[in-house]
């Protein structure tokens, strides 16, 4: 399979997972992010918070929310980021 198309079918993959999270509203948030098996996206943990990607990540290099590079891609360990939005919480 071309990378491309590998690519794709990755992000299929990807996108299903979050809204397959997103559905089960009764849990926490933080609880429903501990869930994930891998590192999430950008556009996965913006779809979760209900902000724009271009947000996360301008608050990822200010440092605001827990973030990690691969190469040129940020990413975002789902159990920091669940201990992260638990200490935002008033």
């Amino acid at each position: 399979m071309p990378f491309h198309q590998n690519a794709l079918a990755m992000a299929r993959v990807m996108s299903s997972e979050t809204e397959k999270f997103k559905k089960h509203d009764s849990e926490d948030l933080p609880g429903q992010i501990r869930k994930f098996k891998r590192a999430l996206s950008a556009q996965q943990l913006a779809e979760l918070l209900s902000f724009t990607r271009s947000y996360i990540l301008k608050r990822a290099k200010a440092g605001k929310i827990p973030s990690y590079r691969i190469g040129g891609a940020v990413r975002f360990d789902p159990i920091r980021v669940a201990d992260w939005l638990e200490k935002q919480a008033i």
